[in-house]
């Protein structure tokens, strides 16, 4: 029993200091390297003397040569296990720093369109905008008409005439961009937040890049804030975004962000899940899309 005990903790050392090593090394290395080539190499360099310190320390134990046999295989598993899960999770980390320092590569999406349908959610603080007055005045026998003024919403129908009417649409899409009043409230939901947050716009309406301009400068001074594809910031990126997107989409935001657009009336639809494809992720992140239909 006494030997079996031995026999457990000379494996179990072996891995542990072996271990030790590797993750020291991993951690002067992979802050500086960006493959991890080098933090790779001390990985394979430790699995090895690890492996090889079991076999020569149960050897020198006298252990028979099943047991030598058994403390190599046991070592080798425990180890290259551990050593597995902190590649894995060294590579991901890696690949979120790349993607928040390194100059980005160019976006592989299709043109941006509209979706059949997408969720909208309204809120009772959003500004309306504008609307335009139509005054009518009509004249002759027959008309019935009487001077007055008409106010039309977005999309709606003007009848104009008693007889043989004619109609007119007004179908211009309202702009999202925040007034003074509304800018104030977004910023004032802001204060205290620091922290990383990407920004990209992603749509072909006139509004488009001017609100993801916006949301940009409302958001600097807060953490920070990384914005592509705006004026005055970085034109590419590795990041592949999504296709025919409809609204602001927030992936991943905290409170204060979800507050700011609550408090602002902006509307945003609350992604739970990171922004990007495969171990190419970012968070959090707001991507501006074309005005909801």
């Amino acid at each position: 029993m006494r030997k079996f005990a031995k026999f457990v903790m000379l494996v179990v050392g072996s891995t542990i200091v072996a271990l030790v090593v590797c993750l020291f090394a991993a951690g002067v290395s992979s802050s500086g390297v960006n493959l991890l080539e080098l933090t790779h190499a001390f990985f394979w360099a430790c699995f090895i003397v690890g492996v090889a310190g079991a076999l020569i320390g149960t050897a020198l134990l006298r252990f028979s040569v099943w047991y030598v046999l058994l403390a190599g295989v046991t070592t080798a598993v425990l180890l290259g296990g551990m050593l597995y899960w902190t590649n894995a999770y060294l590579t991901k980390k890696r690949v979120e720093l790349d993607a928040s320092n390194h100059p980005p590569q160019p976006i592989n999406t299709p043109a941006p369109g509209l979706p059949k349908r997408v969720p909208i959610n309204k809120s009772h603080d959003a500004k309306t905008p504008s609307q335009p007055t139509v005054t009518i005045r009509q004249h002759g026998a027959g008309s019935g008409a009487v001077g007055g003024n008409i106010t039309t919403g977005p999309c709606s129908s003007v009848q104009v005439g008693g007889q043989s009417n004619q109609s007119s649409v007004n179908c211009v899409p309202a702009s999202r961009i925040l007034d003074d009043e509304h800018v104030d409230k977004f910023k004032a939901a802001l204060e205290g937040r620091r922290g990383t947050l990407f920004i990209f716009p992603d749509g072909t309406d006139a509004d488009v890049v001017p609100l993801a301009k916006q949301l940009c400068d409302l958001f600097r001074g807060h953490g920070a804030t990384n914005c592509i594809g705006v004026p005055g910031s970085a034109t590419q990126t590795s990041i592949t975004l999504p296709t025919k997107v409809n609204g602001v989409h927030c992936y991943l935001t905290d409170e204060n962000i979800r507050r700011a657009f609550r408090d602002s009336g902006l509307d945003c639809i609350y992604e739970n899940q990171r922004l990007g494809e495969g171990g190419n992720t970012v968070a959090p992140a707001i991507v501006v899309g074309n005005v909801g239909k």
